[in-house]
C-alpha cells in the first residue's frame, strides 16, 4: 500500500481518524474510525494513529439528510486540524463509511487549511446515497 502511495522511509504517515459526534461516541462507547485506523496502521510501516482533527461545530446527523448538497453544507466548517509536524508528512483520513464524502471532504479541508500538502482518505465501506 505504501508503494502505491509513493511513501518511502523519509515520509511520516499519520492515520487520522474522523472524530465522531459526542452523541455517537457516547452511544457506541468507542470511536470506530480510531479502531479501524489502528488496524490499518499495521499495513503501513512506521504509520502512527493521531487525533489531530477535532469537531469545532455541532452538525445534524448526516444520516438524517437525504440530499448530497445539503450534506455538504451541513459539514462545512465542522472540523479544525493541527499543522503537520514537518514537510514530509502524509495524512490519511480514516472513517468507517463514505456515502457522499461530505464528512471526509470537510476534514480534508481542515487539514489543508492547517498547512497539510498531501491528504488521502480511506474508508472501509461505501454506501451510495439514494436521494429522495
Amino acid at each position: 500500500l505504501g508503494e502505491q502511495m509513493s511513501i518511502d522511509e523519509s515520509t511520516s504517515v499519520l492515520l487520522i481518524p474522523i472524530p465522531p459526534s459526542k452523541t455517537y461516541k457516547i452511544r457506541r462507547g468507542f470511536n470506530q474510525a480510531h479502531l479501524i485506523a489502528t488496524i490499518f496502521s499495521t499495513a503501513i510501516p512506521h504509520a502512527k494513529v493521531v487525533n489531530i482533527v477535532t469537531r469545532v461545530r455541532n452538525v445534524a446527523a448526516q444520516s438524517s439528510i437525504k440530499k448530497k448538497s445539503a450534506r455538504l453544507r451541513n459539514m462545512e466548517g465542522a472540523f479544525a486540524a493541527a499543522a503537520p509536524p514537518h514537510n514530509h508528512t502524509v495524512a490519511i483520513l480514516v472513517d468507517d463509511i463514505i456515502t457522499t464524502g461530505a464528512t471526509m471532504e470537510a476534514a480534508r479541508k481542515a487539514l489543508k487549511a492547517a498547512g497539510w500538502k498531501t491528504v488521502y482518505g480511506f474508508a472501509v465501506a461505501y454506501t451510495p446515497l439514494r436521494e429522495k
